[in-house]
């Protein structure tokens, strides 16, 4: 169909809609969990919300549900037995459902259905056996950018045939400061040439696949030493390396046509706007990316839920400001275990506040949903969209199956290397310190289980002795595994480090100063701040813990071939 054809379909469909509907339409909420839940029937029906942001990690049947209904509260207690394993055929049961309901609301607006993929313990169909790939900067040490295409386009049909259609990546933040918790090996590179090549083949590959990609996060998040999710961070760049470093990739795939929609970052930049976070800010939505990038697409927020917006605002308030600043979408996430539901009721009522008073003008509510509305007709969404492909058919597919083994043999490096230190002979006697982490980041199921290293290093010697430490290592464990140490001439011990997931980096430090004999680290991030002490003499960094990744790990252990990989960041440790 033409442009034209797409134009009048989306005046004519914005014609019928209420302020309500429209306000309903620029809202995604969080949808947590793996079973129906009356609560989204009632924000789908009764508060006609536009998207759902996909979330069926198992932690949040756990945490609990509420929301006032109207009618009683609906609530998932914790114990309450609703602890459920699933597979992507439950989900796309699951989310078909909610799209129906969409569908058969007066205003039969579709649903986008949002997810996370980035890679490693970031990924919302990992959990239900969808593959498992590296977070970008492991991508990037393949030194080939097509692989990030078929591992993109792997992650658009697994989610399209869950019914998935909109995906929060790709991350086109370029990680200058190495002390970054909250990009790190989220960045393709601190090379923003680099994080602009990589990035447009994973767009292009999301937009072969039928997902909506969303480059993240505007302006910026990169040069940074705090997380947006607890503070909120100044970004002291000044303006002409804002252009040539952080705008670079957005600029790049913005004249590419390849990014429906950019997310903004929860970060106040001087250099554009030193009073307002991006979120927040005219100077920065309407002004740095409308007028002089020229993005046409649809801009959504990061989660308003997170610190970086309700230290100064309420979520109701920090909604209406983001729309009022230039967002079309407002993402309805808390960034902490509380629910964002009850918020709902709330937010809709605190925009529609703003609209009567004059603060957002409904002819600009009227822009942003035509957008919105026009993304969903480019998916195909209004009507036979063409992505019902059998979920357990694209996990088979050799292609599919093919990008997961390349994208894990090709991000594992001997950074460094005490004389002698590798190969270990086979049959080798030590202590391995490995960390496990909860399911809702590791699956912890028979494709990625708890101990993966010690299993994988099983094939190479039986000899190895064992300790489980947590993410981060209390100081009860650390004195453990100091003790269990103290009695080996030769101990592994991984440091996998996560943003909320803590470091055992303390832990590394004492083994390599007080263990007498070899210690090896494995590390999954290149950074010192977070991985790689300077302590540590024999180091193996692979850039993303994935189940395929960890068989490589104990390859080059035991004498394996080396990977080819690139380093693909300047920053060396």
């Amino acid at each position: 169909m033409t442009d034209k054809t797409k134009d009048a379909f989306v005046e004519a469909l914005l014609d019928r809609l209420s302020l309500d509907e429209k306000i309903g339409a620029t809202l995604t909420l969080h949808c947590r969990g793996s079973v129906f839940h009356p609560i989204y029937e009632d924000a789908i029906r009764t508060h006609n919300v536009g998207g759902l942001r996909l979330d069926p990690s198992i932690r949040y049947q756990e945490d609990g549900l509420a929301c006032d209904r109207g009618r009683g509260t609906h609530r998932v207690a914790p114990g309450s037995g609703n602890l459920k394993r699933f597979s992507l055929g439950n989900l796309r049961h699951l989310y078909k459902r909610y799209q129906d309901l969409a569908v058969g609301r007066p205003s039969g607006i579709p649903l986008h259905m949002a997810f996370d993929q980035e890679g490693e313990y970031s990924g919302d169909l990992k959990n239900g056996g969808g593959p498992v790939y590296p977070p970008p900067m492991g991508l990037a040490a393949s030194g080939d950018p097509s692989l990030c295409y078929e591992v993109a386009r792997s992650i658009a049909r697994v989610a399209r045939a869950c019914c998935a259609n909109m995906i929060h990546s790709p991350c086109l933040d370029v990680n200058v400061d190495p002390t970054n918790p909250e990009i790190n090996t989220r960045s393709y590179s601190d090379r923003p040439e680099v994080v602009a090549e990589y990035a447009a083949e994973s767009a292009r590959g999301f937009r072969d696949g039928g997902v909506a990609a969303t480059g993240k996060h505007f302006p910026g998040r990169g040069n940074s030493s705090v997380d947006a999710h607890e503070v909120i961070p100044i970004i002291e760049t000044d303006r002409d390396t804002m252009w040539n470093v952080e705008l670079l990739p957005y600029k790049a795939l913005i004249e590419r046509g390849l990014l429906p929609a950019i997310m903004t970052a929860h970060s106040v930049y001087p250099a554009f706007d030193a009073d307002n976070v991006a979120t927040l800010s005219p100077k920065i939505l309407q002004d740095v990316l409308r007028e002089k990038l020229g993005f046409e697409g649809v801009i959504t927020s990061d989660a308003i839920g997170m610190n970086g917006i309700t230290l100064r605002d309420s979520v109701p308030v920090g909604t209406a400001k983001a729309l009022a600043a230039g967002a079309d979408m407002v993402l309805l996430r808390m960034s902490t275990p509380e629910p964002i539901t009850p918020y709902l009721p709330k937010v809709i009522a605190e925009v529609r506040r703003w609209v009567e008073d004059g603060k957002l003008r409904e002819s600009d509510l009227d822009r942003k949903v035509a957008r919105i509305l026009a993304m969903k007709y480019d998916l195909g969404l209004f009507g036979d969209t063409g992505w019902a492909e059998d979920v357990d058919d694209v996990l088979r597919d050799e292609r599919v199956l093919e990008a997961e083994r390349r994208a894990s043999t090709t991000d594992v490096f001997v950074l460094r290397e005490e004389q002698g230190a590798l190969p270990l002979p086979r049959g080798a006697r030590g202590l391995l310190i490995e960390q496990t982490f909860e399911p809702f980041l590791c699956p912890n199921d028979d494709r990625w289980p708890p101990a993966v290293l010690h299993d994988s290093l099983l094939r190479y010697s039986s000899e190895l002795s064992y300790f489980e430490l947590s993410p981060g290592g209390d100081d009860a464990e650390r004195r453990e595994a100091l003790e269990a140490a103290a009695g080996h001439d030769l101990v592994i011990v991984t440091n996998w480090t996560r943003r909320s997931a803590g470091s055992i980096l303390p832990l590394v430090r004492e083994l390599c100063t007080r263990v007498a004999g070899q210690v090896i680290l494995v590390a999954n991030t290149p950074y010192e701040a977070f991985s790689v002490p300077a302590e540590a003499k024999t180091v193996i960094v692979h850039l993303g813990v994935t189940p395929r990744s960890v068989e490589v790990v104990g390859d080059v252990l035991f004498g394996g071939p080396r990977p080819d990989g690139r380093w693909p960041v300047d920053y060396r440790p």
